[in-house]
């Protein structure tokens, strides 16, 4: 049996559930509500090539849960 490296994937994408929240409360949201949906959200362990293929689909690579504050700060300024 082949022990592929799985990968954890936010799904829906966690960038796509923080815009959503952000256009929903019309206003930036904090560190602590970027925390909280990034802690709620449903995630998936898939294979790397599955991740990658998702990722392609989506158009756009998400943010990692480890940095999700930081990223999201950059993220937001372009959309």
């Amino acid at each position: 049996m082949s022990k592929e490296n799985l990968i954890t994937v936010y799904n829906p994408s966690l960038a796509a559930l923080l815009l959503a929240s952000e256009t929903e409360k019309r206003a930036p949201l904090d560190e602590k509500e970027v925390n909280a949906i990034r802690d709620s959200a449903t995630v998936l362990r898939v294979p790397e090539a599955t991740a990658l293929e998702m990722e392609q689909k989506r158009g756009h690579k998400d943010i990692s849960s480890e940095n999700a504050w930081a990223e999201w700060q950059e993220l937001r300024k372009k959309v």
